[in-house]
């Protein structure tokens, strides 16, 4: 036998790697997320890419665990060989969609949610396809190449709706999609509501044990705003954040969704970082992208931890309004050395973080003088007060006052 390989042989054909999981609940949804973070690890893949994918897969898993009482399925296919790709497949047994060009819209939504839903899927995918049957499910594909270039030329969607006996479904006709932000939409509500990322994890909290607020309007003329806010139940106490992209619009929508949900997938694995060591990892995630201005403040016992990288601020309240200025900089560009700072918190004092779009002459007496009473009308008289009609505007609002488990 002849150790020589024939010239011509024909190539040998490698088969993608395939893994199938099924789709019930959140923590399904979680898994699958950290299996794509896995299977993009083993190829040394960019953060960017490995976060847009994850959260490609998180957002079709949870319309899945929405719409799909009967649960579904989602598939990650990876082809490592020659240009490469990874392709996300969601099948569902749910209602179906009855009118999939209506679910396609930016600025649509059955349920008044903040998701990416299908048209940010579409944007992050360099081909993207959908089949819905009424009464039967729903199937998505959202493929992307592993090299840019693959994906020059390739038809980017593909839409096709079938025809079933007439169902009558009981559910929402369609996947959301992040709602118009008009006038002013709270984005969370003080002690019952999640925060505004990405749906939680297990370690984020579905039951805050903190009271905490947030408002946030779009930039006039925008549907989607570019502004986010996040509170995740840590051990030892919460994590608040404020995320600032920059521009506005979907494009900005979408990275300030891959920021949060990045976040709350760091904090899964490593709930005792520091802020500063937080802030230098999801630079790194987010190398090459438009930029992100954000302030971050990790409360323990009695103290917080702040630090932030553009111009996002937060401001301690008690008896008198200390700010914090984030650094000079860009997250995912020009990052500085950040210099962390921590401060004594008691028990009722406030802690308003706000994005650029809320001015930053906002007055130490007005922030002394508002009723803290009810936080979701303080982000509100805060936002009324100070918002710029012509940028994001958001303002987050925590009270401090709940013992944590450490």
């Amino acid at each position: 036998m002849t150790s020589n390989v024939n010239a011509t042989a024909a190539p040998t054909l490698v088969r993608p790697v395939e893994q199938r999981l099924a789709v019930r609940n959140e923590a399904d949804v979680h898994g699958a997320v950290m299996l794509c973070y896995s299977m993009l690890s083993q190829i040394n893949e960019g953060n960017v890419l490995s976060t847009e994918l994850a959260t490609v897969v998180s957002e079709l898993g949870m319309n899945i665990v929405k719409y799909a009482p009967a649960g579904g399925s989602l598939w990650l296919r990876l082809q490592a060989q020659g240009l490469g790709w990874i392709e996300v497949v969601a099948e569902d047994h749910g209602p179906g969609i009855s009118n999939l060009h209506k679910a396609m819209q930016e600025s649509y939504s059955s349920t008044g949610t903040l998701g990416l839903g299908l048209p940010g899927v579409k944007r992050m995918a360099d081909e993207f396809h959908i089949e819905s049957t009424v009464g039967v499910g729903t199937t998505v594909r959202a493929k992307k190449w592993l090299q840019a270039s693959a994906a020059r030329n390739l038809p980017q969607v593909a839409i096709k709706r079938t025809e079933s006996p007439p169902v009558r479904p009981t559910f929402p006709d369609a996947y959301p999609e992040a709602a118009p932000l008009s006038p002013e939409t709270p984005v969370s509500r003080a002690a019952n509501a999640s925060s505004s990322a990405l749906p939680s994890k297990p370690g984020a909290m579905d039951t805050p044990r903190f009271d905490y607020a947030a408002i946030n309007r779009p930039c006039a003329g925008e549907s989607a705003s570019g502004d986010a806010t996040l509170c995740i139940d840590l051990p030892r106490g919460p994590l608040l954040a404020i995320i600032d992209v920059l521009g506005h619009g979907p494009e900005a929508h979408d990275l300030a969704r891959i920021c949060t949900h990045w976040l709350h997938q760091y904090t899964q694995v490593q709930p005792r970082a520091s802020v500063e060591a937080m802030l230098l990892a999801l630079d790194l995630h987010i190398k090459g992208s438009r930029g992100v201005a954000i302030s971050l403040a990790k409360i323990s016992a009695d103290q917080v931890e702040v630090a932030g990288v553009g111009n996002t601020i937060l401001y301690c309240v008690s008896d008198k309004v200390t700010p914090v200025a984030a650094q000079p900089g860009i997250l995912g560009g020009n990052m500085p050395r950040l210099r962390p700072r921590s401060f004594a918190l008691q028990q009722g004092d406030l802690l308003v973080l706000t994005s650029d779009g809320i001015s930053e002459r906002l007055d130490s007496a007005f922030l002394l003088g508002t009723s803290r009473a009810n936080l979701q009308n303080y982000a509100q008289a805060v936002l009324r007060g100070y918002g710029r009609t012509h940028d994001d505007a958001t303002c987050l609002v925590y009270r401090h006052g709940v013992s944590h488990a450490s």
